[in-house]
């Protein structure tokens, strides 16, 4: 008589690093277990799969990053603007992050409405602090 006993579970962790555009990378890495077990042995297998996930919200924080480094290097923000923007950029991609792991993969409607208003307020700020930045650098007025 065998007696098989079958057991699975799943792991997911999702990896977001904000520095930096370039440094911006998202990955799902999925680890499943499963175990037989016979009345004289245990046969474990462990499967791992990586995986890049898009995100809309990311590719927007992304591009938005862009232009923080880009008002950085050229003067049009001062180093406490490109402070503060970089924390509140680094805030919403953990809020991002932690909507689709809570979402099990999903980020759910009112999750992505609270995103979409907030990355809106972010892009309008950088917005407004690079053209008033660009305004004083060239002593004209937009």
């Amino acid at each position: 008589m065998q007696l098989k006993i079958l057991t699975s579970f799943s792991l997911t962790i999702v990896s977001i690093m904000s520095l930096a555009p370039s440094l911006l990378a998202d990955t799902i890495t999925t680890v499943e277990t499963s175990s037989v077990e016979q009345p004289s042995q245990v046969v474990t297998t462990t499967v791992q799969q990586s995986a890049p996930r898009q995100s809309n919200y990311l590719k927007r924080l992304a591009r938005i990053m862009e232009q923080i480094e880009q008002g950085n290097n050229k003067n049009w923000l001062t180093p406490e603007q490109v402070t503060d923007l970089r924390n509140q950029h680094k805030a919403l991609v953990d809020k991002e992050a932690t909507f689709y792991t809570n979402g099990k993969g999903v980020i759910s409607k009112a999750d992505g409405d609270c995103l979409e208003k907030e990355i809106n307020g972010l892009n309008i700020s950088v917005t407004r602090l690079m053209n008033s930045g660009m305004a004083t650098s060239s002593g004209n007025q937009l």
